[in-house]
């Protein structure tokens, strides 16, 4: 386990785009969770994001953060939560190419104010 900031520790050389996969939920809106996830993903690592299934909105907001930070969408898996408590989608997501050493932005820039 370590503790810190998604920001600060995606800059640092241990983790700086170290990992194959990255899997998030219920972290922030889409185009912030992004910005999070490619900084720690290596070039054609792959990103999961848990979200409901109305995700479409999330999804179109996201363009912006999707090209800037050389992500693209290959997919994603429909699914019902068990004992009719909801369904959910894991959108897929592959790294493209090397992220700009400006990603992620400082402490609390990618959440106030998302590519």
């Amino acid at each position: 386990t370590v503790a810190g900031r998604f920001e600060d520790l995606a800059h640092e050389d241990d983790y700086r785009e170290a990992f194959g996969m990255v899997v998030a939920r219920a972290v922030a809106p889409l185009p912030t969770l992004l910005e999070y996830a490619a900084g720690f993903l290596c070039v054609h690592g792959i990103f999961v994001a848990y979200k409901s299934r109305d995700y479409k909105d999330e999804l179109a907001d996201s363009q912006k953060a999707l090209k800037e930070l050389n992500m693209e969408l290959t997919g994603n898996i429909d699914y019902d939560l068990a004992d009719e408590m909801g369904e959910r989608t894991l959108l897929v997501f592959q790294k493209t190419k090397a992220l700009d050493d400006k990603y992620p932005r400082r402490d609390g820039v990618p959440k106030k104010r998302p590519l």
